[in-house]
């Protein structure tokens, strides 16, 4: 089971991207251009990042720590993190993060942001199984 797990993440991780269609300017033609809750996803985006640091700094305490009892305790700490930011995922994308009041270049902006975050959260993974000893060098 616990094998299944980093797949279980990843796919959630997916699961929570959203899907976008060819109807981004939907926000232009309502708000001209500048949606209201705009501002609210860059703050999402820097809390987020704020998370990701925090997550990267337990990591490096599981990297430099010999006591065996310590490491899991760090261990699960970081699990816990790991589930913290991806929950800040999912409400800070899609359509209920105000997406639709955004203009094309700030849907994107929110797209690449959304996707930089899954991509170190793959690379917390990675660093999670490896400090469990699960997985293999790489």
């Amino acid at each position: 089971m616990n094998k299944r797990t980093p797949i279980l993440l990843a796919l959630t991780l997916l699961a929570t991207t959203p899907a976008f269609t060819g109807d981004e300017h939907r926000g232009e033609q309502k708000m001209g251009g500048h949606g209201m809750q705009s501002d609210s996803g860059m703050m999402d985006h820097d809390a987020m990042q704020s998370r990701m640091q925090t997550m990267r700094e337990t990591m490096r305490q599981i990297q430099n720590t010999d006591d065996q009892a310590e490491r899991r305790r760090l261990m699960r700490q970081h699990m816990q993190q790991m589930h913290d930011a991806m929950g800040e995922m999912s409400r800070m994308g899609g359509m209920n993060g105000g997406m639709m009041n955004m203009n094309a270049d700030q849907c994107r902006q929110m797209m690449q942001n959304h996707a930089d975050m899954m991509q170190a959260m793959m690379e917390q993974m990675g660093a999670h199984m490896r400090a469990s000893g699960r997985h293999g060098r790489n």
